[in-house]
């Protein structure tokens, strides 16, 4: 490694070799600054030691550079292909103009290559079991069980399992704010159906007496046309019998002036000869009147003789004619009775057939007239009645109708009840139809909820079982791997998982015994601080050695330890190194004391020399 006006350094090459590298020195000689910079170099975006990265460059410097030589193979592959070597040398520049970029083999490479070519190496600068920064322990032994699980879980790289369980538990949460909102939404929704579905059967009643009004005016209607059809009918029949009445008086004046000619006829001719027999009475009388006188005169004359042979003749002969005229008078007197009888009844007659005939024509006059009336009254009826006719077609068919007033009252009674629903509009249907689809819509939808509830949480369920599964037999290798650590220390150790049911509420508990004593929770206080370190970086150590990573590191491991529990954890750190030496694993260990290394482990000591920081190197036998 190469440090160049980083932080405390001017300049100075870091010798890290395979296998165990301790980096010793006091307190604030630049150790914990290497680690640092082999973290930003490879792809660490932040830092402990400073807010900004513009903060690691040495003071009165414009630019720092940190660089790192590299194997170029993971396995069979090339960390980064496009380099030709078998090395790299991988720099981070950083300037105070703000510019933090990354060389490779002294060109531009962008960031994302880096961690690309990292990931691809398993090599993880953030997380927290490959590269423990210092006070690391003190850390992990403060935060909750809660944290330490995610923490166990992020240095496996088992978060994996975690997020499809929380993704899981946040779409099943989802549905079921999804399920509340919903619910709420529906009982709003079932009670404005409610309201709607009681206004639409109120708008059905409406209809149904709308249609009931409409058949009772129909009935009503029909009804004037029954009564406007008898007033036609009767009108008809009046007219029919006044046709009737004068035809009967045609007939009756035709009798009537037929008697009455016959009887004027007949009074002519009795007249003529009523006239002929007085003008012949009037002469008989006159004979008789002559004869008579002749007679007196014959009866004088023959008291003298010279005229009694005259008046003897004279009287004989007026005698006879007298009794031919007085036998005349006589019978032409019956005549004229009876001709005169006869002429007074045919007077009669003929004035009774006059004055019958004048009755009839008034009688026909008024009859005429009042057909004329009733023809006129007819003509309206009918106009008026095909008016109703008319009408009533367009409310309705025909009907048989009831009596007047039973009708109507009916008619009163729906109309008061129409009273209070005249504001219902058939947009009532639609609203109500809107609603019951809106709540049909949302009950599926409650449903479909429903059973994508007991999927997610069918789902769900599998998916903490699986993570149990995976996380439980990972704890099962790691206890055995921490108790094989602590078997340096004489003790027992053991590492399990807290509320495994609940994974928001599960946790991890580590558990250890000193002493011969059972393991308990290092939470209790119930050992002492050097123990509980111990045990603790046991833990972490067994930790460390479940990660896929070449190259890992431990930040001042030993701070604030006593010279047994230094020792111990020594002994833990080389013996885990040297277990995963044999993975080809690159380890770094920072103490501030000196400290024992096995054979074959390079020993870097770090100083403070005037302004900065400068590095060497202890053989070791």
């Amino acid at each position: 490694m190469e440090l160049e006006d980083f932080m405390s350094y001017e300049h100075a090459l870091v010798p890290l070799q395979p296998g165990l590298n301790v980096i010793i020195g006091p307190n604030g000689s630049g150790k914990s600054t290497i680690l640092h910079a082999v973290a930003l170099c490879l792809g660490q975006s932040h830092t402990e030691r400073a807010r900004k990265l513009v903060d690691l460059i040495r003071w009165g410097k414009d630019e720092a550079r940190v660089g790192l030589v590299m194997d170029n193979k993971v396995g069979d592959k090339k960390l980064f292909p496009e380099a030709r070597g078998e090395t790299v040398l991988l720099q981070r520049v950083l300037r105070r103009s703000g510019d933090y970029h990354y060389l490779l083999d002294g060109k531009p490479v962008p960031k994302q290559d880096i961690t690309d070519a990292m990931r691809r190496a398993g090599i993880n600068p953030d997380n927290l079991l490959i590269i423990m920064h210092q006070l690391m322990v003190v850390r992990f032994a403060a935060v909750s069980p809660q944290e330490k699980l995610r923490m166990f879980e992020e240095a496996l790289g088992f978060q994996g399992y975690r997020g499809e369980v929380v993704d899981a538990l946040g779409r099943l949460r989802k549905a079921s704010d999804e399920e509340r909102t919903l619910n709420a939404l529906l009982a709003s929704s079932q009670e404005t159906y409610q309201y709607w579905e009681r206004e639409y059967q109120r708008w059905q009643q409406k209809r149904e007496l709308e249609q009931q009004l409409a058949r009772l005016e129909a009935e009503q209607a029909w009804a004037q046309v029954a009564r406007r059809e008898s007033s036609v009918q009767k009108l008809q029949e009046r007219l029919s019998k006044a046709q009737a009445d004068i035809a009967g008086i045609e007939v009756q004046l035709d009798g009537v002036d037929a008697t009455r000619k016959t009887s004027e006829k007949t009074l002519s001719e009795q007249l003529r000869t009523l006239r002929a027999l007085r003008e012949e009475l009037l002469k008989l009388h006159r004979d008789d009147a002559r004869l008579t006188e002749s007679l007196a005169w014959a009866e004088r004359a023959r008291k003298a003789p010279e005229l009694a042979s005259e008046a003897g003749q004279l009287s004989g002969e007026a005698t006879a004619k007298l009794r031919e005229v007085k036998a005349k008078l006589a019978e032409r007197g019956v005549d004229l009775q009876q001709l005169e009888a006869g002429s007074d009844d045919a007077r009669e007659r003929s004035i009774e057939a006059r004055i019958d005939g004048e009755v009839l024509r008034f009688k026909r006059k008024l009859l005429l007239e009042e057909s004329e009336r009733l023809e006129g009254e007819l003509d309206s009826e009918k106009a008026e009645l095909e008016e109703l006719v008319a009408a009533s077609l367009k409310v309705g068919p025909r009907v048989e109708p009831r009596k007047a007033g039973e009708v109507q009252a009916e008619l009163n009674k729906v109309r008061d009840l129409l009273k209070p629903l005249a504001h219902l509009s058939d947009e009532v249907e639609k609203v109500y139809t809107q609603h019951q689809q809106s709540l049909k819509g949302i009950q599926e939808r409650a449903e479909e909820l429903q059973r994508n509830k007991q999927a997610l949480r069918a789902d769900l369920d599998l998916r903490i079982a699986k993570w149990r599964e995976v996380l439980g037999a990972e704890l099962e290798r790691i206890s055995a791997d921490f108790q094989g650590l602590l078997d340096e220390a004489g003790a027992k150790g053991l590492a399990r998982l807290l509320n495994s049911s609940d994974i928001e509420r599960a946790g991890l508990e580590i558990l250890a015994g000193f002493k011969g004593q059972e393991p308990i929770a290092l939470e209790t206080f119930a050992q002492s601080g050097g123990e509980r370190s111990v045990a603790l970086m046991a833990f972490l150590l067994a930790l460390q050695q479940r990660i896929a990573s070449p190259f890992r590191a431990v930040d001042e491991f030993d701070v604030h330890m006593d010279p047994h529990n230094r020792e111990l954890i020594t002994n833990l750190i080389v013996r885990s190194a040297s277990q995963l030496r044999s993975q080809g694993v690159q380890y770094v260990a920072i103490t501030p004391a000196p400290v024992f290394a096995p054979e074959g482990s390079e020993v870097i000591v770090v100083q403070n020399a005037g302004a900065g920081s400068k590095v060497g190197r202890l053989a070791v036998a």
